[in-house]
């Protein structure tokens, strides 16, 4: 689920005034400074320049953008010594791009030292199977792990699960803690058992764990689906 978050021109002022002062071991190398510095400047200007141009162009833009800010944070990284900081390709691949576009297989590729690798393991994100495993993730998951996702699925089935907004609800004084989380999907409005099966589509959030459902309004209109949460 999704917290509320600053917006694209705030995250971005942020990150520029770190070039006076470069986090962690960028600020003492002078190789690693020097590829923070430009690699942050470059991730900037690719994603504006995507964010300009139209959507068939648009991913190569974004690509290569993360690319740069995948470059940024490894070159600052403390955990990363001066041997291990750079990085060598981008660390993934198709395994099968034949049938429907969600159902595509997307595993990890490379050297230790590929983008996606190194990375994974410096912000404690699950990697990918590799490409022997047997199940490996399809574009559909990953792209329902977007927030942007949930208003234009590549797949529309029961079992997605999507990422979803949430908003934090302040009642004072009020012993729980209260939240509006929107962005169900359209078939639980549907369900014929609706308690039973919003209890098992929550079971793939485990850090909502606990919770209890104090409102719900789910409309076929799954865009307007939401639920009024609190934890005690």
């Amino acid at each position: 689920m999704r917290l509320d978050w600053p917006t694209f021109d705030e995250v971005w002022a942020d990150l520029r005034a770190t070039r006076s002062e470069p986090p962690g071991r960028s600020s003492g190398h002078r190789d690693r400074r020097r590829v923070y510095l430009a690699s942050l400047e470059q991730s900037e200007q690719l994603f504006k320049a995507a964010s300009a141009i139209g959507l068939a162009s648009r991913p190569l833009l974004a690509f290569y953008g993360l690319s740069q800010a995948g470059r940024a944070i490894a070159a600052a990284a403390s955990a990363l010594d001066n041997g291990h900081w750079q990085l060598e390709g981008h660390g993934l691949t198709v395994r099968q791009e034949a049938g429907a576009l969600p159902q595509v297989a997307v595993t990890q590729h490379g050297k230790p030292q590929s983008s996606f690798r190194r990375l994974s393991d410096l912000l404690g994100s699950p990697a990918l199977p590799d490409a022997k495993a047997p199940r490996p993730v399809s574009l559909g998951e990953l792209w329902d792990a977007l927030p942007e996702g949930m208003r234009r699925p590549l797949r529309r089935d029961p079992e997605r699960r999507p990422a979803m907004y949430f908003s934090r609800v302040a009642f004072a004084p009020h012993p729980l803690a209260s939240g509006v989380v929107c962005g169900f999907p359209h078939w639980l409005s549907e369900s014929s058992q609706p308690d039973k099966d919003f209890k098992l589509f929550m079971s793939a959030y485990p850090h909502a764990d606990g919770y209890l459902m104090v409102l719900a309004e789910l409309t076929p209109n799954f865009r307007a689906s939401r639920c009024l949460i609190a934890w005690t």
